[in-house]
């Protein structure tokens, strides 16, 4: 290490005064206090790194990096230049070189717990959960009992699929005064991920009594109430909630859009109402609320609303899309052409700008509809392959209907957010689960994907083939579980690229039904939402069959057929989106 050389009264005063400016925020006036010594040549890991905090308050994250770089070559010991440089790349997105600061930082300062902290946290923003958690287990062994720390070690075991042993510290956590509300819904998740979603609710409910701003705990709570069948308080929350907090922007925000998911068109009318008055130019609460109205009965007044949004000065996407189907709602496909166009404009890959564009297109007669999406060339289907160690098929699939019924065993109802009726829906990322069917499922899906998506020609053009790297990651993954009477109401999956159905169990009546006519079961493509109000004939009815895997475009209207039957209907199904190519 490069001792550090003295400074001189005058230049000591003037660090101080710096660092007065940077506790006060003014980083620019840092700055000028320090650059003179810096000119003078003032060689001091101190002053280098004071620099650098200056420069980050100020914007200019280049030159902080170069002098925390500076700073930790006259000091490597030093634990802060390593901490500031550590969070400066994270600014920077920089986080693999981050994580190689992060982890010099634990070298150099073994027994500072917010090293390890932060190690933990930039762990688990990089996915990695397995390795995050021996460094939030170091932090709670140097301070037993700290919130941060226990609160990111349930986190990652949770992120592992070990929900219970995340309960059992996230449970010594909450019985103690000063939990932070975070770690309080992060129990709540955890109840939930072991199926005690009575539990589940009571502590969401615990945690917005005190804290009504919460929104992650607002919002599962109001999902999880109809799934346990008290879909009338769902919104009882938020109504306590909103009484409480009247001027919280994202309280109102989050409130309307769970009305808007939920289909609660009333409170959602009501509450856009109050909010577009109280929050005028918000545009996500102009376009929620044109659609409370337009789902109260009233088209014409949300198109009032909702095209000056998607044709103004500054187009808005989410306006454009909305008005795009109300004026498919009420017959006029020209205009929703128009508007669904300048969505998929505005935002390429967000998939129900393309939906209402081939919905336009087939009312118009247009070709393009079948080069949007053709249901022949668009749909794919495959045969699962047995994963590896297994003898075949039938074997497999055994083992993981027994696995999913487990994960399907306790609720009682489909999610109203969701396009499920008389069935259930397993919570979370299925491929995310630690358990070994599970896996070979997710990887033998992905292995066959990618093969498939190889035989798709080139167009970068189209919508979906103009993505096509050939490789992907799965963004959710799902089962649903249908009873008798089951289906799926007729939907697109807006956040995906690539969308599917897999076959785990059929019933015998949707196994040895008829090819013709409507087959109890199937998968259906191309009738669009109901709400549209069009009476369009389906492009393409895929029979059900166990082991059967079928691959097609987000954009694709898609739904089922429901069917009679004592024995479920079970799937999985998954989004997955294009990642980089891979050499």
């Amino acid at each position: 290490m490069t001792p550090r050389p003295p400074l001189s009264d005058h230049q000591l005063s003037e660090l101080r005064r710096a660092q007065q400016l940077v506790r006060e925020g003014k980083g620019q006036g840092a700055i000028e206090r320090i650059r003179p010594l810096l000119e003078a040549k003032v060689i001091h890991a101190d002053v280098y790194w004071l620099f650098a905090e200056a420069c980050r308050l100020a914007g200019l994250k280049a030159e902080a990096r170069t002098s925390l770089n500076a700073a930790i070559n006259l000091d490597p010991a030093q634990p802060g230049p390593w901490a500031a440089l550590g969070s400066l790349l994270e600014e920077m997105e920089d986080l693999g070189t981050a994580l190689v600061a992060r982890r010099r930082l634990v070298e150099v300062d073994p027994d500072g717990v917010n090293a390890w902290l932060a190690l933990g946290d930039l762990l688990l923003r990089l996915g990695d959960a397995r390795e995050a958690e021996p460094a939030y287990r170091r932090a709670l062994a140097l301070v037993p009992g700290g919130f941060r720390a226990g609160h990111g070690l349930a986190l990652a075991l949770r992120l592992q699929d070990r929900p219970q042993e995340a309960l059992a510290v996230t449970g010594t956590l909450v019985t103690r005064p000063g939990v932070p509300a975070l770690t309080r819904t992060l129990h709540g998740h955890l109840l939930g991920d072991l199926d005690r979603l009575e539990d589940a609710a009571a502590q969401y409910r615990a945690v917005i009594a005190t804290r009504p701003e919460e929104l992650d705990a607002q919002e599962t709570l109001a999902r999880l109430l109809p799934q346990i069948g008290r879909g009338d308080e769902a919104l009882a929350g938020y109504e306590a909630a909103l009484r409480a907090r009247p001027g919280d922007r994202a309280l109102w925000r989050s409130a309307v859009r769970t009305a808007r998911g939920l289909r609660r068109w009333p409170a959602c009318l009501a509450w856009s109402e109050q909010a577009v008055r109280r929050f005028p130019g918000d545009p996500f609460l102009a376009v929620a609320h044109a659609d409370a109205l337009g789902f109260s009965g009233d088209p014409q007044a949300a198109l009032a609303l909702l095209e000056p949004l998607a044709g103004g000065p500054a187009p808005d996407a989410f306006a454009a899309v909305q008005a795009a189907h109300w004026r498919l709602a009420t017959g006029d496909p020209e205009a929703a052409e128009r508007h669904a166009r300048a969505a998929t404009a505005l935002a390429p890959d967000e998939q129900t700008g393309w939906a209402y564009l081939a919905t336009a297109w087939r009312l118009l007669n247009d070709p393009r509809e079948r080069w949007l999406i053709d249901p022949e060339r668009h749909v794919g289907t495959l045969m699962l392959e047995p994963p590896p160690g297994y003898a075949d098929r039938e074997s497999f699939l055994a083992e993981l209907r027994a696995v999913l019924e487990g994960m399907h065993g306790a609720n009682a109802h489909h999610p109203d957010d969701q396009s499920a009726r008389q069935g259930t829906q397993t919570r979370g990322h299925l491929f995310t689960r630690r358990d070994p069917v599970i896996e070979a499922l997710s990887r033998t899906l992905h292995r066959q994907i990618e093969e498939w998506l190889a035989t798709l020609p080139r167009d970068e053009t189209h919508p979906f083939l103009r993505r096509n790297t050939g490789w992907i990651g799965f963004r959710h993954s799902w089962s649903i579980r249908l009873r008798d009477s089951g289906f799926h109401v007729s939907h697109i999956h807006q956040e995906g690229w690539l969308s599917s159905a897999f076959y785990v169990s059929l019933p015998p009546e949707v196994e040895s039904a008829p090819a013709d006519g409507d087959v109890p079961g199937a998968l259906v493509f191309g009738v669009p939402d109901a709400s549209l109000g069009l009476s369009l004939p389906p492009r393409r009815v895929e029979r059900a069959e166990v082991g059967k895997l079928v691959l097609f475009p987000s954009y694709a209207w898609h739904g089922t057929v429901p069917f009679a039957s004592a024995h479920p209907r079970m799937t999985v199904a998954f989004d997955a989106l294009p990642v980089p190519a891979q050499s």
